[in-house]
């Protein structure tokens, strides 16, 4: 049954129809065959190695440009807490020295300790270099 208002198409019209088909259906064949091709595949890849190789080149090293960073500053305040920890022993050391010149005897034991205990270490470290 054919549509009877269907505008009747001459021999020509169906033949460049049909040779557009032809033309539309060679291109994508082509199309899929260039893109299935090994080689190109293979180009592919490669691309993307290298865009993935890049990515992780570029976090690399951001991550080790924050890691020493971070590593700068822990140096700087742990440099700053020494240098604290300094400033509080002198004075401690002091104050303990002006307790001893008074004659605490606290103070007086303190470092009559610390003497013994000097000497100790460095008779101890001398028999070692001997034996």
């Amino acid at each position: 049954m054919t549509d009877s208002k269907a505008p009747k198409r001459t021999a020509a019209e169906i033949e460049a129809e049909i040779a557009q088909t032809r033309t539309d259906l060679t291109e994508t064949v082509n199309a899929l065959t260039d893109r299935l091709s090994p080689k190109n595949q293979l180009a592919g890849a490669k691309e993307s190695a290298i865009a993935a190789a890049d990515k992780l080149a570029d976090k690399a090293a951001v991550f080790l440009s924050t890691a020493g960073e971070t590593t700068v500053s822990f140096a700087d305040d742990a440099t700053e807490m020494a240098r604290t920890l300094v400033d509080e022993m002198k004075v401690k050391a002091k104050s303990l020295a002006d307790d001893a010149v008074e004659g605490d005897p606290k103070a007086l034991a303190i470092i009559s300790g610390a003497v013994a205990g000097t000497a100790a270490l460095i008779a101890a470290a001398f028999l070692r270099r001997r034996g």
